[in-house]
């Protein structure tokens, strides 16, 4: 993990300077795929195929972390129900017969996770509201966390995978 504003920070005053960062891309495309918020952004477009994914803030788990899993399975049953129904629709309108890639219904397991975090560090697995409520409070209250939210996904049974290209001068 890394503090989002110190980082971003330095990108942006490197850039102002002259200097075009890319590691791997310029800041302000960087901070979209670093900072997660594109999963909760872009699970509801049966094409993209994200698992059903929701933030939830800081303040309401130090407020209510059992009451902010519950409101966050509940949020993650509703967008879960919504890509079914959205796939039932993008399947029809094509035409195409279900493939083994179709999204399942969502039955309270999980992840919870920080945005500006690599290669799996502050992604927890969880199964239920008790495990929820424990991962999101340990994340938050994780020394120098400076995170407004932590993002709560469906599971994908049977996927661990990060996908990285490196382009170098061009050339993956």
């Amino acid at each position: 993990y890394v503090n989002e504003r110190d980082m971003m920070l330095a990108m942006k005053n490197i850039e102002a300077s002259g200097v075009a960062t890319r590691f791997p891309h310029p800041s302000h495309l960087y901070k979209v795929f670093l900072s997660k918020d594109w999963t909760s952004q872009l699970c509801l477009f049966p094409e993209m195929r994200v698992p059903a994914t929701t933030k939830v803030s800081r303040s309401a788990v130090e407020r209510d972390a059992r009451g902010a899993a519950e409101k966050a399975l509940a949020t993650l049953q509703s967008i879960s129900s919504a890509q079914l129904e959205s796939e039932r629709l993008l399947l029809a309108t094509h035409e195409r017969e279900r493939g083994q890639a179709s999204l399942n219904g969502f039955a309270n397991r999980g992840v919870a996770k920080l945005g500006y975090s690599w290669e799996a560090h502050d992604v927890f697995q969880f199964d239920g509201v008790d495990e929820l409520a424990e991962r999101m409070t340990r994340l938050f209250d994780q020394k120098q966390n400076t995170s407004e939210s932590v993002f709560v996904q469906a599971l994908v049974e049977d996927a661990d995978l990060e996908i990285r290209t490196f382009v170098v001068h061009g050339d993956p």
